[in-house]
């Protein structure tokens, strides 16, 4: 099921960024800046999680994809 984590059977329901929490509901974005602190609590709500990342610089991202363990 899309949200859970298999080992836990658990589902995300807020987020805290640097020492704000908020509850997700559908259609939120959740826009964190580089730097800034970021968790999510689990709950038994369903929650479907896309994540788009961006480097800091070209350097950065090279230095990252060639790291094994972060291959597609």
């Amino acid at each position: 099921m899309a949200g859970t984590d298999p080992r836990h059977n658990k589902f995300i329901i807020a987020v805290t960024v640097d020492n704000e929490t908020a509850a997700i509901k559908v259609g939120d974005a959740i826009p964190v800046d580089l730097g800034q602190s970021k968790s999510f609590t689990a709950g038994t709500a369903p929650l479907e999680l896309m994540v788009v990342g961006i480097a800091r610089d070209i350097r950065t991202k090279n230095a990252f994809a060639a790291v094994a363990a972060n291959a597609n």
